[in-house]
């Protein structure tokens, strides 16, 4: 990843049903992309995640 795209991971988050692994990253026009791989179901329906940290941070690597 360039150096100048601000990153964030998250391994085996739950997004609505479904069990994800994602990659956050914000582009030097500050555009939000993201990029997952369903990894299986879930019971629950998901909430949250690092995307919010991400875009405040605009730089290093959320946790």
């Amino acid at each position: 990843m360039p150096a100048d795209l601000a990153a964030c991971v998250e391994d085996e988050q739950t997004c609505c049903y479904a069990r994800q692994n994602k990659v956050w990253a914000i582009d030097p026009e500050g555009l939000p992309w993201e990029y997952y791989r369903i990894v299986g179901d879930s019971e629950t329906f998901g909430s949250g995640g690092a995307f919010s940290e991400l875009k405040s941070a605009r730089t290093g690597c959320c946790t």
